[in-house]
């Protein structure tokens, strides 16, 4: 995790930062019920910013906090990232193959490491019959004011990008369905709405399942 850590703070400080689409981020966790629920005891040692929040800082959102945490740490996008480390990855002199195997024998021979970067899909390669899906939902809405992440109780979530901010979400144990649902997408407008209401007037630019 310090490894993981560390690639992307320095990636972070790179001239290829907004390549890359990584950027430093700070932000909340907030909670009603538990003082467990703001904490992580694998990241606080980490971060170079993770401390109780004050009095001050759990009246910033609605919803009468009574618990939260205050941290700083690196975001990184996917869709940008992701073409970002295949060119790199390219130009290094790495090859892409596709193909499709049923089993870990079915792939060459000729790596030095093989990672499992399937997801469901190591149901059949790893033939896990326990695996299972976590479907989420969240929406992209367009609110260049938000500067700052807001973590609450079920799940609540505002998370800026670099283009868009995230609401969420949702996380439906053992759902396969990828079908945008209204009645989710009303549950997260309702509980990021009541978190940071100025989002109200942010608008939607669209709404992702997975």
């Amino acid at each position: 995790m310090t490894d993981a850590f560390n690639y992307w703070d320095e990636l972070r400080r790179s001239k290829e930062a907004p390549l890359a689409g990584v950027c430093q981020l700070s932000g909340y966790i907030y909670s009603r019920t538990s003082p467990s629920i703001v904490r992580n005891h694998f990241i606080e040692k980490l971060l170079p910013v993770y401390r109780r929040a004050t009095q001050e800082e759990l009246k910033l959102c609605h919803g009468g906090w009574k618990y939260g945490s205050f941290f700083t740490t690196c975001l990184s996008e996917s869709r940008l990232f992701l073409p970002f480390a295949t060119k790199k990855f390219l130009e290094n002199g790495g090859e892409v193959v596709r193909q499709h195997v049923k089993n870990f024998f079915e792939v060459p021979q000729n790596f030095d490491v093989l990672l499992n970067c399937t997801g469901m899909g190591a149901k059949e390669l790893c033939s896990d019959q326990h695996l299972v899906p976590i479907r989420g939902q969240v929406l992209k809405v367009r609110a260049p004011w938000v500067k700052t992440a807001f973590y609450g109780d079920y799940d609540t979530y505002v998370l800026p990008g670099f283009e868009t901010v995230t609401l969420g979400g949702c996380r439906q144990f053992d759902s396969y369905n990828t079908e945008w649902c209204k009645y989710d997408s009303m549950a997260i407008r309702e509980r990021c709405y009541d978190l940071l209401p100025s989002l109200r007037k942010a608008e939607i630019v669209r709404e992702c399942v997975g």
